[in-house]
């Protein structure tokens, strides 16, 4: 449950971050009343999401979370339950 509330948290994040960069952009200028990219050839924070790659890297996050909690399901199940009471 940690590793998909990470990845619903950073998902959240990064896409509300890169779909809104104009804005936050802005905002940062207009707080500080410095330009982020003076003299650049850029008017504005470059950002462009790669739905394909978003899908891929999430998926392969939830397929390493599933398989990390195998090792521990795996020592816990060859643990003795009366063993490990005894000397609490």
């Amino acid at each position: 449950s940690v590793g998909v509330v990470g990845l619903v948290l950073g998902l959240t994040i990064g896409l509300g971050a890169a779909l809104n960069i104009e804005a936050i952009q802005g905002l940062v200028e207009a707080t500080t009343g410095a330009r982020l990219l003076p003299g650049s050839a850029f008017q504005s924070l470059p950002a462009r999401v790669d739905w394909v790659e978003t899908i891929a890297v999430s998926l392969f996050t939830l397929a390493i979370t599933c398989v990390a909690t195998l090792a521990t399901a795996w020592w816990a199940s060859r643990a003795d339950p009366v063993e490990s009471l005894r000397y609490d």
